[in-house]
């Protein structure tokens, strides 16, 4: 398996904190660039912390696609197709002694629901999707990355996801400069 990249916590730390163990249970995990028909991408945020990412999250069956259909419900509200992939990054998070496997879709935003499908946990946080530009979205995520290095990111497993997100974009926007999307 060919990955974008391998995070750890010396890539994301200036001063890691925690040692790394000497086993890693494995967690597998679905993201997605969704876009409406307006252009846009849905990231999503909460009140908890006001930091963006993109949809997605754990995958409950070896289904990706199904997994991540589910997530984009849940998260954004909306049913999606699926018209492509960016990728998978590999990343071992030392805290939880988690090795992750996050794969990407590209995916296009089709009908609303109507029911709120979040969970509860993600209902108290305030979870919501914001629809935005992608040159504003990359500008979020450069932030949000300057953030991290600065160590100013206080959520261990946030300060990951800003990384892994971030590339899933650059990613994303160097296949399609390069005619690949």
């Amino acid at each position: 398996m060919s990955y974008l990249s391998t995070i750890t916590d010396e890539d994301v730390f200036s001063n890691p904190s925690f040692k790394k163990p000497d086993y890693f249970n494995p967690r597998v995990t679905v993201k997605a660039i969704v876009k409406n028909k307006e252009g846009k991408i849905a990231l999503v945020t909460n009140d908890v912390h006001g930091i963006y990412s993109l949809p997605g999250g754990g995958a409950e069956s070896e289904d990706l696609e199904k997994e991540i259909k589910r997530e984009c419900a849940e998260e954004i509200g909306c049913l999606i197709e699926l018209v492509g992939r960016v990728g998978q990054t590999h990343e071992f998070r030392n805290r939880e002694a988690k090795e992750y496997t996050t794969t990407c879709f590209v995916a296009e935003a089709k009908s609303k629901l109507e029911k709120d499908t979040r969970t509860p946990d993600e209902q108290d946080n305030g979870l919501r999707a914001e629809w935005i530009e992608m040159g504003a979205a990359i500008s979020i995520f450069s932030k949000q990355k300057e953030a991290v290095r600065n160590d100013d990111v206080k959520f261990y497993n946030t300060a990951f996801n800003i990384l892994r997100d971030g590339l899933f974009i650059e990613t994303y926007l160097a296949e399609r400069k390069h005619g690949c999307r």
